[in-house]
């Protein structure tokens, strides 16, 4: 479905997956715009990224740090992509199902500030499942940092990112959740909250106790519901906001095994005594708790070692192929507030260059009157009509002069828009199955398309 994304879009992408030869695992690259390939695939040793194994099972912790920069032959891919964008026009990542290891190379970091663009991944679900929520629905911010990960501090992170929601003045409200902690002073919610008077914190009660998860050394594929942490949110929203939230963000540590991915948390809100192992979240058990909340965004910030960041990155990649939505991810500079003001109040991620920053979502989610394609379609136009801009406000004409249409359909119930969602994914299926999906799809868009009875009258 990525594909289809890109297609439909008229992306401007950088197409990447792994491919097992006899002389080893081998990094395929391909620039594409849209359906058109602008120039040959590059293929080189998956080595030259800093992997060292030899055998078909791409392992995370074998991969050494700090990560190298790219082989020549790779960014000259890169900056090609950079000459073929139109005026402020991103790349997108294009990351092939079982290529896990790509999804943990920090791309943003590396590539982004060379070539002077922004990065974007391509999400895996054909269907924008990105709504605008309601003003009643909160922002959720989980600061939880375990001692077994050093304990990193969060407090300068969590602010960071405050101060972003301040500067495009977000009416939404705000929950903190923050647990037991080597970090906690007595001052340090009335400081953000006269720092930022604007927003509308609160700060979520401590639950009177929580059962502290016993000690796994693997991450679990578990779908239930078991970490006192996503309990503690999930009850307490359920209480104060009827069990809704627009976005979830976790400030956190995280895991690698293999090439899962998983939150690190302490273990519970109340008490962290354990000092080697933190407690830790699959992609299953975040993507139920996600569903529960009908959570439309779910933001990761990275706290601690860059090795603790591993995990994280693997957590965002399978999360992009399990679950519809937007995902970002970034490293404590609240950059991620950059990607709320584009998915909430309509903010430009054209302006400047977004760089260290995971960003996962549908084209259509992050631009409010015009999709980048249609953006960058007009674009390229007018340059070729014109002989190239000769400023920005050429770019900006040709960025005024499109035209949106705007439908209305009828909502079908949760559920529903649920499966549609789940049936737009790339993940490789069978024949029968895609057909048995497709049939399915199908149905649901006639029942969305009827007339609503409003409508009929």
């Amino acid at each position: 479905m990525a594909t289809i994304i890109r297609k439909n879009e008229d992306l401007l992408a950088v197409h990447l997956s792994v491919e097992r030869r006899r002389d080893g695992l081998q990094l395929k690259a391909t620039l594409v715009r849209g359906e058109k390939r602008l120039r040959p695939p590059l293929s080189l040793p998956l080595k030259t990224l800093g992997y060292r194994a030899r055998d078909q099972m791409v392992r995370a912790h074998q991969m050494s740090f700090p990560r190298p920069d790219l082989p020549p032959k790779l960014y000259a891919l890169f900056f090609e992509a950079s000459q073929q964008a139109s005026f402020g026009e991103p790349v997108w990542l294009q990351i092939d199902y079982g290529s896990d290891v790509l999804g943990a190379y920090p791309w943003e970091a590396k590539v982004g500030p060379e070539i002077g663009c922004t990065l974007l991944r391509i999400p895996n679900f054909a269907r924008n499942t990105y709504v605008r929520g309601s003003s009643k629905d909160p922002i959720v911010i989980c600061a939880a940092t375990p001692r077994a990960k050093g304990a990193p501090d969060w407090r300068h992170a969590v602010k960071k990112l405050l101060k972003g929601f301040a500067d495009f003045s977000l009416k939404m409200p705000i929950v903190l959740y923050v647990g037991h902690s080597d970090h906690l002073d007595a001052g340090f919610f009335e400081e953000y909250q006269d720092d930022y008077p604007e927003l509308d914190i609160s700060l979520a009660p401590l639950p009177p106790s929580a059962e502290a998860p016993t000690r796994e050394r693997f991450i679990s594929e578990r779908e239930t519901l078991k970490n006192p942490w996503l309990q503690w949110i999930s009850n307490d929203l359920g209480e104060r906001f009827n069990g809704n939230a627009h976005a979830v963000h976790m400030a956190c540590s995280g895991y690698s095994q293999n090439a899962q991915g998983a939150l690190a948390l302490p273990l519970s809100p109340t008490q962290d005594e354990d000092e080697r192992w933190a407690r830790f979240v699959g992609v299953p058990e975040f993507s139920h708790f996600a569903d529960a909340l009908n959570c439309q965004i779910a933001g990761l910030t990275a706290l601690g070692d860059k090795r603790w960041r591993e995990g994280l990155m693997l957590f965002a990649n399978e999360l992009s192929w399990k679950r519809p939505g937007v995902i970002v991810l970034d490293e404590g500079d609240g950059s991620a507030s950059r990607v709320f003001d584009a998915l909430l109040s309509g903010g430009s991620l054209y302006s400047s260059v977004v760089t260290n920053t995971v960003i996962s979502a549908h084209p259509q989610a992050l631009f409010e009157d015009a999709s980048s394609t249609s953006v960058a379609r007009s674009a390229r136009l007018l340059q070729a009509k014109r002989g190239g801009f000769g400023n920005s406000f050429m770019f900006l004409e040709a960025v005024e002069g499109l035209e949106t249409a705007r439908t209305e359909e009828t909502p079908l119930p949760g559920e529903l828009m649920r499966m549609m969602d789940m049936l737009s994914s790339s993940r490789p299926k069978s024949a029968l199955q895609a057909a048995q999906d497709q049939g399915t799809l199908n149905a649901l868009e006639f029942l969305k398309n009827l007339p609503s009875e409003k409508g009929a009258r």
